[in-house]
C-alpha cells in the first residue's frame, strides 16, 4: 500500500483507461452480452470512487499549494515531463 499512496493520483486518473482496455480485450466467451459490460463498469467505477475517497480523506484544506504532487520526466530529450496535482478546486473534480 505505501506504492499506491505515493501514486494515488496518477492511480485514479488512468485506473479506467487500464481498467476499460482489459475489457476490452477479454475474450468474446466472457462476454455474455450487455450485463457482462454493466457489471465490469461498475466495479471499475466503484474501485476508481473509492481511491477518490481515499485521496479526499487526507487532503488538508487549510494549504495553498498543490498537493500530492507528482512529477516524472517523461522525454526529457524534449523536455517534456507529467505532472499532476490537487488543489482545492480540482480535488472535486
Amino acid at each position: 500500500m505505501v506504492g499506491l499512496d505515493r501514486h494515488l493520483l496518477s492511480v485514479i486518473v488512468f485506473l479506467p483507461l487500464i481498467w476499460g482496455l482489459l475489457g476490452f480485450f477479454m475474450p468474446n466467451s466472457r462476454k455474455g452480452g450487455g450485463a457482462f459490460f454493466k457489471i465490469w463498469a461498475f466495479i471499475g467505477t466503484l474501485a476508481t470512487f473509492s481511491l477518490s475517497l481515499a485521496l479526499y480523506d487526507q487532503f488538508l484544506p487549510n494549504g495553498s499549494d498543490f498537493q500530492w504532487v507528482e512529477t516524472l520526466d517523461w522525454i526529457p530529450s524534449l523536455g517534456i515531463s507529467y505532472s499532476v496535482g490537487v488543489d482545492g478546486i480540482s480535488l472535486w473534480l
